[in-house]
């Protein structure tokens, strides 16, 4: 009977026509591989760990299905090491798309998304020059609507993402990609 109760009170705020308005942070940290002009550069590893802020806004299609825009901010520490040298730097990115989210009768969620931006890399010294890069990305995951009051949940989430930055290089491009699991927390206002 409490299950029934809890099932029906965390489905109750996720009606048809509710407008559904958030924002979390989320981490993740991953390895990334390179192309360079259309070849694969080997010897080369980087470690990107991202901390990442998600506005989204979000209309309920039917009871359990919400179609939106989110706009992602990450700030990124990289490290690349190549032939033994490691080189330390920072990255801020923004990309923006649609998302794509199914709930259950007992408050889990499944959201994807994609995302088209731009990145800006610092160079990792003095004298380097900034790199901008386009950005594409995709991700999957698993969440949980826990509902504090009638229009208020906080929404765990872990998921699998990808993501490719494509920067031109003297004409030609070198292109990055990586992927990897990552780990969110967000706040949900439903509005009816």
């Amino acid at each position: 009977m409490a299950l029934g109760l809890m099932t029906s009170a965390s489905y109750a705020q996720v009606t048809k026509g509710a407008v559904l308005i958030g924002g979390g942070l989320n981490f993740s940290s991953t390895t990334s591989s390179y192309e360079f002009d259309g070849k694969e550069v080997e010897n080369v590893e980087t470690k990107y760990t991202d901390l990442g802020l998600t506005p989204k806004v979000g209309y309920l299609l039917t009871d359990n299905i919400a179609v939106g825009v989110m706009v992602d901010f990450s700030n990124s520490k990289i490290t690349s090491t190549f032939e033994n040298s490691e080189i330390e730097s920072t990255a801020n990115g923004i990309a923006a798309g649609p998302f794509v989210r199914y709930y259950t009768a007992l408050g889990i969620f499944g959201e994807a998304g994609v995302g088209l931006g731009s990145m800006t890399t610092n160079g990792g010294g003095e004298d380097e020059k900034d790199l901008k890069s386009s950005l594409f990305g995709w991700n999957v995951g698993l969440g949980y609507a826990a509902f504090l009051n009638d229009h208020i949940s906080v929404e765990p989430m872990i998921g699998y993402g990808s993501n490719s930055w494509t920067t031109d290089v003297d004409g030609k491009d070198s292109v990055e990609k990586n992927a990897g699991i990552n780990f969110g927390v967000s706040l949900g206002i439903y509005l009816q």
